[in-house]
């Protein structure tokens, strides 16, 4: 839902630009410059992806430290978050 959110207000972000450069307000000139959209929207999606991936496995590792779960668990439910993350 939050990647929704973003992507929409990036829409909504890039119409702007288009729209104001069309009458010559905007500072950045689209023709010239829509490449580094391209480079900035594909940089947050990789970004995202490996703080999604990593986020299960930081929450395991302070579960251990506080000792909340035992080693064995830990790595039971280290498989399972990458099992999940393979299906989906």
């Amino acid at each position: 839902m939050r990647f929704t959110i973003i992507f929409g207000l990036i829409m909504i972000i890039l119409g702007l630009w288009l729209w104001l450069s069309r009458f010559g307000i905007s500072f950045i000139n689209f023709s010239r410059d829509w490449p580094v959209l391209l480079v900035i929207l594909g940089a947050y999606i990789i970004y995202r992806r490996f703080r999604r991936k990593r986020k299960p496995v930081i929450k395991i590792l302070d579960d251990i430290e506080k000792g909340k779960v035992s080693v064995e668990e830990a790595v039971e439910r280290i498989k399972e978050s990458r099992m999940r993350g393979r299906q989906g």
